[in-house]
């Protein structure tokens, strides 16, 4: 009877008016536009039948449409010709049109052949709510709607559903996750008239709400864990996922949440949150194999964007006009790249490092990060405050710096070197003679009149080739020297609370070491550091990995000794550091004191130094020293070539003193001693190393220099900038000046040494402070850096044509000429209230998710290729009303839910199910199947098992192990997550897109490669063989089964008691009979299987897991396992009635 009224319906629409949108376009749209549409390039016979003009135009003095004369129209004729070689469709396509697609055809050119604009390029309007017979049916407008199309077609909707099912309806729907059977009973008791109003307020508020629906966005973003391609690397980004479920559950209207999300770097100072929320498209795959093209996968990244945006906002397919003009909807390739231009000016590129990205801090290391900038700022302050008492001190160093300190060249004795002619010419200067080998050492000797010398300078002259300096040494020889004597050499440090530690003492007469057949003791021993550790002939000074390093306790003046047996004479000692854990290890030798004692202990010789080796020093017992440099200062250095290179232990070939930027001038390089050094008597010897591995780069010609003046070290590290205005007398320095030299003045006085020092730890904290979690952002290139966009011929980057600008397509609205053409523009023309589309598909997708089918169907694709809107007015009402209520999705949610049409029952009627299979019509409340991660998070919640803690880092779930690997090696297995991170909501699941979980796989979850705007649902055996079999189900059933055994009750109270754990229902007494059977059945098998009981009981990857509790029996244990397995296995729970 139904069949007969909707074809008699049917009927009548034949008769009336044909509309172009519903009933012309998707057969021209099928069968045309392919050939005949707005491809240029794949256009045949040059007719164009997407638009009036093209279709109606004349050629050879025919027409392909002649408004009101079909039989003139060769549309028609080719349509109905007999001729193979002329009719349209051509007769190799195997889809021909049928009677009645002709009877449209041909109605519609009689009526004029109007073009309409395609519907979903129209803007939405409010319309009036339609007539209806039954008002009393109808709780929103929603109803209306629906109401008159059930009237009009003659149907009848369904009763108001039971409360047991609308309670778990509306759970399921709103926050993924069933009610618990007492949330469900009170709702179901609760006689108040807003009762089930409340009962969704109540939903909508619940944390879950945001993990629920959160889970629909990140499929739209394609979120992953991975990188993605073959290798599918690891990628931190679950910041993101964090983001939109706060987002959720904040009830961020939608247009900020879309602003954010393309465009939130964009934003006047944005946020943390926003500048995390552009990680939306950061999602987009990256390539890291040898071999590829940086620039090809970057530009892949730019294609998905586009594609993604217009997919995920504007329900259209731009995929297609990347290499071609759009075949069916009115967009060119050169809109396609102007719309690219948009996004091709980011400054991520395909890099393994993801670059940029933010750091994010948790809340207790934000409030150290607050601290710490306070504090900052407060001793920033008083560094840049000046007061009277520091502008007195700053006279006094300005006039102790007068006059500047006065350097001597030094004249040599001699000049010296293995390969090069070295020359002392008149000046004192010395010049390299002949053709320079590739590395050489120089050695200069000279005599000084200068009583005490506190620093040298060497001065190289202006030459046209580079020079690298890789060693400065310099020793001291004083002319009256002696061999000295000594038995004992001992090793002292004064004060307090000292730590001594030496990686080794080397006692040298001539070539022997008398070190290694001596005998060492020490003050103390502590750590396993035992004296003779210091004389094993083994220098390696790190004592956490070679066991060669001696340890004393913390004492008063520790001390080391070794005893040569008789006086030795000895040419010099050779002191070794330990090297490991940083410099407070190392300085603990720092003004070390090292004696000499003769076979009566009487001192022969002392020497202290205030430096601790680092990791050597020599001490000549007979007054030749090789002097030690504190500072080397240079006034140019070039990158990766610093001045104070030349004072390493080692010379380093890689590096050294170099200029190569500054070829052509002369340059100098200034050595402060660590102490002034006196000269009365004796010969300076100075040996300036050129071994890099940089051949040829040489000192052509240079001097020495030295000076006496205490002030040389602070001189010489006053800036180039600073000394001018040092140098002027106070009177003549402008005001701005006073201002740097005072500021620079603030920054070196010892008497501000101690904020200093507070600043630069608490800058180093900031630093070194590693973040919570980083994720990847988008941000925009400077404006010197931004990128020309040309469009790629075939899809194309390598071969590139014309040069567009940034713009939207025109069939869409304007974009707003108040806004930057950029990604904010962008971002603003999407959620503009002229946008023909974002609320239609915004709406229509909330409706997909509670309906299981969209008002448009294919809610991916609102373009010519689309199917119609069931309820167009409907739909256009409803995006309406999300724009007019602020983009509020709790707001449509809510009056979705409310809707009559909504609470329906779920049972179908037969001849209804044959009319209407996939219930377009609305004559019925939704069932639907449930999603992959609510099939595991609903098994996880009725066991008690799920865990309630939101956000942080992806986990680990069980899963079966597969014992196999992915490309380039990859294990697919991972390590199970412990604690409650084993039983966390699917949501928080590492999402690898090479190899997503199985379970969730199997009940259609997508890969996560592109993004998703629907997915498939099916039903298979294989995903009940997961729910018996997959070890997150079996221990689920454990759970469960220990929840139940662990009450007192009869048997079929705990199964009633599993039933409503599960169902959320009361248990019906035919299904606790069927249950009490198989309980028997099963523990009759368990009795005689006593091994198999002990399996189904314990952890199904690892039997040890689970703890057997000794009060419940483990065969009566396994067999309520096989009952509570079955009830997970059940279609009830599967299904959302």
């Amino acid at each position: 009877m139904l069949i007969l009224v909707l074809d008699c319906i049917l009927s009548q629409a034949e008769n009336s008016d044909v509309q172009f949108n519903r009933d012309i376009r998707p057969i021209l749209a099928k069968n045309c536009f392919t050939c005949h549409g707005p491809d240029q390039e794949q256009r045949q016979a040059g007719l164009r039948l997407d638009d009036y003009r093209g279709a109606t135009s004349t050629r050879n003095g025919q027409a392909a449409i002649v408004p009101n004369q079909p039989t003139a129209s060769q549309l028609i004729i080719r349509i109905r010709t007999n001729d193979e070689q002329r009719r349209m469709p051509p007769a190799k396509y195997a889809a021909q049109l049928t009677a009645k697609q002709i009877g449209y055809l041909h109605q519609w050119i009689q009526e004029g052949a109007n073009y309409d604009e395609h519907w979903s390029y129209v803007k939405p309007e409010r319309s009036e709510l339609p007539v209806i017979t039954d008002v009393n049916w109808c709780r929103n407008p929603i109803d209306y709607f629906v109401q008159s199309q059930l009237e009009q077609i003659g149907l009848k909707s369904e009763p108001v559903a039971d409360r047991w099912s609308l309670a778990r309806r509306v759970a399921i729907d709103l926050t993924g996750l069933p009610p618990t059977f007492e949330e469900a009973k009170k709702f179901v008791n609760d006689n108040r008239d807003d009762a089930y109003q409340y009962y969704v307020e109540v939903q909508l508020k619940k944390p879950s709400f945001g993990e629920r629906w959160a889970r629909v966005w990140l499929d739209l973003a394609r979120y992953a864990d991975s990188a993605g391609y073959a290798d599918d690397p690891p990628r931190t980004i679950w910041a993101y996922r964090d983001y939109v479920i706060s987002s959720f559950n904040q009830n961020k209207p939608f247009d900020q949440f879309t602003i954010e999300q393309i465009a939130g770097d964009l934003l006047p100072n944005p946020t943390e949150d926003q500048l995390v929320a552009t990680a939306f498209h950061r999602n987009t795959m990256t390539n890291n194999e040898g071999g590829t093209s940086d620039e090809e996968f970057r530009n892949e990244a730019i294609v998905d964007r586009v594609n993604t945006t217009m997919t995920v906002w504007m329900g259209t397919t731009m995929g297609c006009a990347q290499c071609h003009s759009h075949k069916y909807d009115p967009i060119s390739q050169e809109e396609y790249f102007q719309l690219f231009a948009l996004f091709n000016n980011t400054l991520d590129s395909d890099k393994r490092d993801e670059q940029p990205t933010i750091k994010l801090f948790n809340d207790t290391q934000k409030q150290k990060r607050s601290e710490w900038k306070d504090k900052i700022k407060f001793l920033e302050s008083i560094l840049a405050k000046p007061t009277p008492m520091l502008e007195k001190a700053q006279i006094e160093w300005e006039n102790r710096l007068r006059p500047p300190p006065q350097w001597q060249t030094l004249r040599p004795v001699t000049a010296s070197a293995k390969q090069t002619q070295l020359e002392i010419e008149i000046d004192g200067s010395i010049a390299a003679k002949g053709i320079l080998p590739q590395q050489d050492t120089y050695q200069l000797k000279f005599k000084t009149d200068m009583s005490k010398i506190s620093a040298l300078k060497l001065k190289v002259d202006s030459q046209d080739t580079n020079f690298v300096l890789s060693k400065f040494t310099a020793t001291w020889k004083p002319e009256q020297s002696r061999p000295i004597k000594a038995r004992y050499v001992r090793l002292q440090l004064p004060g307090k609370n000292k730590i001594l530690s030496l990686a080794e003492v080397e006692v040298w007469e001539g070539k022997t070491n008398l070190a290694r057949q001596a005998v060492a003791k020490q003050s103390s021993t502590a750590y396993g550091g035992t004296a003779n550790r210091a004389n094993d002939g083994n220098t390696d000074g790190d004592y956490n990995q070679v066991e060669s390093t001696t340890h004393t306790s913390q004492s008063d003046e520790p001390w080391w000794e070794l005893d040569l047996g008789q006086m030795k004479q000895i040419d010099f000692v050779k002191i070794w550091n330990r090297t490991d854990s940083g410099e407070n290890i190392t300085n603990r030798l720092a003004n070390y004191q090292l004696f000499l004692l003769d076979q009566n202990r009487s001192i022969v010789w002392k020497e202290e130094n205030q430096q601790a080796p680092q990791p050597s020093t020599i001490h000549y017992p007979d007054g030749e020293k090789m002097l030690h440099f504190s500072l080397a200062l240079a006034d140019y250095e070039q990158e990766g070539f610093p001045a104070k290179s030349v004072l390493q232990h080692q010379a380093d070939s890689q590096t050294g003193w170099a200029v190569a930027d500054q070829l052509n001038q002369p340059h100098h390089l200034v050595l402060i001693l660590e102490s002034p050094l006196d000269t009365e008597a004796g010969q300076l010897v100075i040996e300036l190393g050129q071994q890099s591995v940089y051949k040829h780069l040489l000192i052509n010609r240079f001097s020495v220099q030295s000076t006496s003046a205490s002030t040389v070290a602070e001189v010489a590290q006053i800036p180039k900038y600073i000394q001018p205005i040092l140098s002027l007398p106070l009177t003549d320095r402008t005001t701005k000046q006073k201002e740097i030299l005072s500021q620079y003045y603030r920054n070196a006085t010892p008497s501000l040494k101690t904020e200093r020092d507070q600043l630069h730890k608490l800058k180093q904290k900031l630093t070194d402070l590693k973040p919570y979690t980083t994720s990847p952002i988008m941000q925009e290139l400077a404006k010197e850096k931004r990128r020309e966009t040309r469009i790629q011929l075939r899809g194309n980057f390598q071969q590139v044509a014309d040069l567009v600008n940034a713009r939207t397509p025109n069939v869409f609205h304007r974009f707003p000429m108040s806004e930057p053409v950029n990604r904010l523009g962008l971002a603003k023309w999407l959620v503009s209230r002229e946008n023909p589309l974002t609320a239609r598909v915004i709406a229509n997708r909330y409706w997909e998710q509670l309906f299981g089918t969209g008002l448009v169907q294919t809610s991916e694709e609102f373009g010519t290729q689309g199917t119609l809107p069931s309820h167009p007015k409907l739909l256009d009402w409803l995006a309406v009303e999300l724009m007019d209520n602020n983009w509020d999705l709790k707001h449509l949610l809510r009056i979705l839910v409310n809707s009559a049409t909504y609470r329906q029952s779920s049972k179908v009627k037969s001849e209804l199910l044959e009319l209407d299979p996939e219930n377009h019509w609305l004559a019925r409340g939704p069932r639907i199947r449930l999603s992959a991660e609510m099939v595991r998070d609903q098994a996880l919640f009725v066991s008690g098992l799920l865990s309630p803690k939101m956000f942080g880092q992806p986990v680990n779930p069980p899963q079966p192990p597969m014992g196999i690997k992915a490309a380039f090696g990859s294990s697919i297995d991972w390590e199970t997550s412990t604690g409650e991170d084993r039983y966390r909501r699917g949501i928080y699941t590492r999402w690898r897109r090479s190899n997503p979980y199985p379970s969730m796989v199997t009940f259609d979850a997508p890969d996560r490669r592109v993004c998703t705007v629907r997915r498939s649902r099916s039903n298979t055996p294989l995903q009940a063989l997961v729910v018996l079999n997959d070890p997150v189900y079996v221990e689920a059933a454990q759970s469960l089964a220990q929840l139940l055994t662990g009450t007192k009750w009869e048997l079929s109270d705990k199964i009633r008691l599993g039933i409503r754990q599960t169902l959320i229902r009361p248990a019906k007494d035919i299904e606790v009979q069927l249950l009490r059977e198989l309980y028997r059945s099963a523990y009759q098998y368990y009795e005689s299987n006593p091994k198999q009981a002990y399996l189904a009981t314990t952890d199904p990857l690892n039997p040890n897991h689970l703890e057997n509790n000794d009060d419940i029996e483990t065969v009566s244990l396994a067999a309520w396992v096989i009952v509570c397995n079955t009830l997970l296995n059940l279609d009830e729970m599967f299904m959302k009635r």
